[in-house]
């Protein structure tokens, strides 16, 4: 099991001290159950045995010792297992780009960075409590082969059926929780447009009783998936608490007809061994099963999100000095496609920026300007053509250091990343311009508020990408949440300021009102230029 892996692995954890502290239990778990029989039977015959008695304390102290060494030491390597496996995901989810996060989900990237952590964690007692019944078995088995191996080979065969029907169920139950999990992510997404959507959810009595009409369904679905893994879970565990019960059984009513030479202590030890792993072992292990899910999404998904090849070390680009002639030249981009439906193509598109020029994007909706504007910002990268600054083509990380970009769904961070050494008065005098001034201030390297409506959000965006001051600026409809005031102050103020500072301005925008503030209009439809 992957959980195990992790807790136990030796690049994880001192393979020595795992070593001892397995040693330590085996020896107490191992002379418990004849140190106690001994005891008894001295006890019942009148005699005195001090040695017994001191053995038990060795026993006893061996046992507190390791099982507390036992939690410590899982319960650490868990962590660091998790902290290093979040940072590999983190790492593979910044190199890779926005069309590979985008098939992936972004919510189930958000899902492997948070919840995944937190089941895997909680894995971590039972692991514990499974290593030590692991260690009581192991330090028993040894004892009883030494004292009857007749018996010895009849208890590790029981042992050998139960494990394998465990390992055989274990799958099962590991494949309905896995269609549980993608059932899972869609009622999150659903539940999303629940909150989200509410209003227009409210609005529309026929969407609405579809919307949960599907989301019914997909709940009972997910219901379905998860009760046939615990039925599946509670078979496994009723069988084998049987059959380790009826194995103790016997060791005690049958097996003294069979090998009538074999001494009481060894039956009580074989007992004992049955009975504790039928309540250890066996219940352990399927509530480890969320843990072992947990752990094979942010594998999968950190595979996913890492390019094919040999990944590369990310490089400082510093931006050009002033805006140079940006081109396409042939540029195609093919989205994949999904439920057998052909993905949308972009392209074969050739067109060039002048540098200080303001460019409107125009087109209706798929015509293939926010695709331009991904590839324009190296956020995609080109499936056939190339990109090119001045007279050189470029990568798309050369790319994204030239320019800077305010999307429809801007994100805002709340600190100035990359710019720590930003004047706090200069940004707060930018916030000002903006009209937000009220709303958010730049202070101690922070913005004190983000709860901005969308066209406050874009100014926001605007002041960071005035500070960015690089020479290419990419606006996706950044005007159409902005009051009539403040919308002609754009089109007729910001734009043309820009522009006579020497930077080219790339506009996605609709407003037919404003188009004679570009020097150049660029028609899109189906992928293509038109116009």
């Amino acid at each position: 099991m992957r959980v195990l892996r992790l807790a136990f692995g030796p690049e994880r954890a001192h393979v020595i001290g795992i070593g001892v502290v397995g040693g330590a239990l085996m020896m107490s778990f191992g002379f418990e159950g004849p140190i106690l029989a001994k005891g008894v039977a001295a006890a019942t015959s009148g005699i005195d045995r001090p040695d017994l008695a001191l053995g038990l304390i060795v026993v006893t102290v061996a046992y507190v010792w390791a099982g507390i060494s036992t939690v410590r030491r899982v319960t650490e390597n868990l962590l660091l297992a998790v902290m290093l496996g979040r940072r590999r995901l983190i790492d593979a989810t910044l190199r890779s780009d926005l069309a590979t996060v985008e098939r992936a989900g972004p919510e189930n990237v958000l899902a492997a960075l948070t919840a995944a952590p937190d089941d895997i964690i909680a894995t971590a007692p039972l692991l514990a409590r499974g290593f030590r019944t692991g260690c009581y078995m192991i330090g028993t088995l040894v004892v009883l082969a030494s004292l009857a191996w007749q018996l010895f080979a009849v208890m590790a065969g029981i042992l050998v059926i139960i494990f394998s029907t465990l390992a055989i169920n274990h799958r099962a139950v590991m494949g309905a929780l896995s269609e549980a999990g993608e059932l899972e992510a869609g009622m999150r997404e659903d539940l999303r447009a629940l909150v989200l959507g509410f209003k227009e959810l409210r609005l529309n009595a026929a969407r609405r009783r579809l919307f949960l009409t599907g989301l019914h369904t997909r709940a009972n679905a997910m219901l379905a998936a998860v009760g046939y893994a615990n039925r599946r879970q509670t078979i496994g565990f009723v069988l084998q608490a049987s059959a380790t019960l009826a194995a103790s059984g016997m060791c005690i009513f049958v097996v003294p007809n069979v090998l009538p030479t074999v001494d009481p202590v060894t039956l009580i030890t074989a007992a004992v061994l049955m009975s504790n792993i039928s309540f250890g072992l066996v219940r352990d292990i399927p509530l480890l099963a969320r843990g072992e899910a947990a752990i094979g999404d942010m594998e999968r998904l950190n595979s996913a999100l890492r390019p094919p090849g040999k990944a590369q070390p990310p490089s400082v680009i510093a931006p050009p000095a002033e805006a140079l002639l940006l081109s396409l030249d042939g540029v195609c981009y093919q989205y994949p496609d999904e439920d057998d439906e052909r993905g949308f193509a972009f392209g074969p598109v050739t067109i060039a920026f002048p540098p200080a020029t303001i460019t409107f994007i125009l087109g209706g909706n798929s015509s293939g300007k926010t695709t331009l504007m991904k590839l324009l910002a190296g956020l995609y990268t080109p499936g056939l053509g190339d990109i090119h600054l001045g007279s050189d083509a470029v990568s798309p990380s050369e790319l994204r250091e030239s320019v800077s970009a305010i999307f429809a769904d801007p994100y805002i961070f709340d600190r100035l990343y990359g710019w720590s050494d930003a004047d706090p008065e200069m940004v707060n005098g930018l916030l000002a311009d903006m009209g937000i001034a009220g709303r958010t201030r730049f202070v101690d390297g922070r913005f004190t508020s983000l709860d901005l409506s969308t066209g406050q959000r874009k100014r926001l965006a605007w002041v960071v990408a005035m500070i960015e001051a690089r020479p290419i600026l990419l606006l996706d409809q950044w005007a159409a949440d902005q009051d009539p005031e403040f919308r002609e102050h754009f089109y007729r103020v910001m734009l043309p300021a820009l522009r006579a500072a020497g930077r080219t301005v790339i506009a996605v925008t609709n407003d037919d009102r404003y188009y004679d503030a570009a020097d150049r209009l660029i028609h899109f439809d189906d992928g293509m230029v038109v116009g």
